[in-house]
């Protein structure tokens, strides 16, 4: 299992965080080491969780706004804003996906053009 942090991945098997690091090696343009501690495989990153959730597994997220979306139609009738430029709204959508940080406009917003 991979599992993505802010700037870190963590695997339980080698090629698990060979599969990690090729990802983060195509999207930054640098090799990350590969740690080895106790029973896990730890590769540093830089592109963000959301980031590299995406390139791990596109679909996850855009699954995860599919269903924020339909959850949210029934308040969008009562005047409430799905905007993804408002910063409420994108923390909502950041708590509902339990994202570690609160998803940008930007990342949003591909999101949203996917919908």
């Amino acid at each position: 299992m991979i599992k993505v942090y802010s700037n870190y991945v963590v695997c339980d098997t080698r090629e698990e965080a060979i599969k990690a690091q090729t990802i983060i090696i195509n999207a930054m343009c640098h090799i990350p080491k590969i740690c080895e501690e106790r029973d896990m495989f730890l590769v540093h990153h830089e592109l963000g969780e959301y980031k590299m959730q995406a390139l791990l597994n596109p679909k996850a997220l855009a699954t995860l706004y599919k269903e924020w979306r339909e959850l949210t139609a029934e308040h969008e009738q009562d005047g409430k804003s799905i905007d993804c430029g408002e910063s409420n709204v994108r923390s909502d959508f950041s708590a509902f996906a339990e994202l570690d940080e609160t998803i940008s406009f930007e990342e949003m917003l591909i999101l949203e053009r996917a919908y």
